[in-house]
């Protein structure tokens, strides 16, 4: 009996949400006498609320006899006929609204009476106090809408009956009109139970450390590489770190393991699987491991390998692993990258604009900054640096000699993409619901958008969903030789 008066409440009628608070309130006072453990008066809201009875006849009437009111009045506003019989034709028609509001009224009084039984029943006083205001609160509403139509109805001459009209109209508008159109305006679709973070720009912190230790070491060019045979496993286990690799000065930490680098029995078999060779440990992250856009650690080394995914910094973690486990000193490299309108950016992201990658870095958390009318993107951004030897990196001889930082990272990857099919398909939530189906909603949609693209030049039947996305595919790094730099501008 307390649903279908809530249900008055939810359509919009002048029965005020204290309402639906004194129903909890005898929800939960009821529930305590028999549960140890009563439900928030929070938790009884929303299972209410879900539970509603929208059909329940006494709802359908009172907001039908409203509606029909206010379109009475609404004839009558401005009316400039001065035939009786039309005035008498109006007046016996809201006279008869006023009955059936009456009625209404007669059975609402009803429930409210059944509910103040229950409430006294169980001796809750202040509640039954609280439904008698309440009770007192919504008689008076009906007063203010049975006055004001009888002022309508018995106006005398054209200027009362015009200022009793618009009187009468707003307050049918303020009880009811308004909740109308608020339920208008959410609208009868169902609305998202997910929405993106709006997420501000962070800009890069630009006062980092020192210079990483590969840029001071050596000249930076872009054709400057080292070679490494990369094809012969040298011994089954690591050989220990030598003596040359000191001048990289590297300390214990770069051989040790943290919380994001662990030296499992996984990645240590990985490494020796990988014949301990820094160019194959490098060539394995950089084709195995896909990049995720988020900002800081989130997976550690192992998993990373375990999901086979990762962003910048847990792919490192992941290359410092393999490195560390194959006696290679290795540490993470924290910089900022600047992108002046370069393809690579775009491609790594899977995007067509410097906006868009900008809004991508943005919307994982990695501080960004983009120039509005440069198109330049700078971002956060984390590698690794291993200490390896130089001469034999060079090619020309296998030995130990000349130790320095090599940059590593292979999380910036490189991809190309098919062109897509652009096209724009609403799901069709209605025809969808209409019927029992056992396809689930996104087959339904796929079925959908596959009867639109066939239909698309130029190849019309021949298109398919997989022919749809602006999809990427890895380009596999093929590494013999480190590179002496990342491919990217570091500022």
């Amino acid at each position: 009996m307390t649903m279908s008066v809530m249900s008055i409440c939810r359509r919009g009628y002048f029965i005020c949400t204290t309402l639906l608070t004194l129903i909890l309130l005898t929800c939960a006072a009821h529930a305590g006498h028999r549960d140890p453990a009563p439900l928030p008066d929070e938790v009884i809201s929303r299972i209410v609320g879900q539970q509603q009875q929208p059909d329940d006849p006494l709802v359908l009437a009172l907001s039908h006899h409203l509606d029909e009111a206010t379109d009475l009045l609404g004839k009558m506003d401005g009316e400039t006929s001065a035939d009786e019989s039309v005035l008498a034709s109006r007046r016996m028609l809201l006279h008869a609204k006023e009955n059936e509001l009456s009625v209404v009224r007669k059975e609402l009084r009803a429930r409210f009476a059944a509910t103040r039984e229950r409430l006294a029943s169980l001796g809750l006083d202040q509640q039954v106090a609280a439904w008698d205001k309440l009770l007192r609160n919504v008689e008076n509403r009906f007063d203010r809408v049975d006055r004001s139509l009888t002022e309508v109805r018995t106006a005398t001459d054209k200027y009362g009956r015009g200022k009793a009209v618009t009187k009468a109209r707003k307050e049918l508008h303020d009880l009811h009109g308004k909740i109308q159109e608020q339920e208008q305006a959410i609208g009868s679709s169902p609305l998202p139970t997910w929405t993106s973070e709006n997420r501000p720009f962070q800009n890069p912190d630009y006062d980092h450390a020192s210079p990483p230790a590969f840029l001071i070491s050596q000249p930076r060019t872009l054709n400057n590489l080292y070679a490494f045979d990369g094809t012969t496993l040298l011994a089954p286990l690591p050989d220990p770190v030598p003596s040359e690799a000191l001048s990289c000065g590297y300390t214990a930490a770069d051989l040790g393991e943290n919380q994001e680098v662990k030296l499992t029995a996984e990645i240590r078999a990985l490494a020796q699987q990988l014949g301990y060779s820094p160019a194959r440990i490098l060539e394995y992250v950089s084709n195995e491991i896909s990049f995720e856009p988020y900002y800081g650690s989130l997976k550690g080394a192992t998993g990373t390998l375990v999901a086979k995914s990762g962003n910048a910094t847990d792919q490192t973690s992941l290359l410092i692993a393999l490195l560390r486990a194959s006696n290679i000193p290795a540490r993470y490299v924290k910089g900022n990258i600047n992108s002046a309108n370069e393809d690579r950016l775009l491609r790594w992201l899977g995007v067509k604009t410097q906006t868009a990658a900008a809004n991508m870095l943005n919307a994982g958390g990695i501080p960004t900054y983009i120039n509005s009318s440069t198109g330049t993107v700078q971002f956060t951004h984390v590698w690794a640096e291993a200490c390896v030897p130089y001469a034999h990196y060079r090619g020309a001889r296998l030995d130990n000699a000349g130790h320095r930082w090599i940059p590593l990272d292979p999380s910036f990857k490189d991809k190309t993409y098919q062109a897509g099919i652009a096209t724009s398909v609403n799901f069709d939530f209605t025809t969808y619901m209409a019927t029992r189906s056992n396809t689930l909603p996104f087959e339904a949609y796929e079925q959908q958008v596959e009867t639109a693209i066939k239909s698309l030049a130029p190849n019309y039947q021949n298109n398919t969903l997989e022919d749809v996305p602006y999809k990427g595919v890895l380009l596999q790094r093929k590494v013999d030789i480190l590179p002496a730099s990342p491919p990217y501008e570091i500022i």
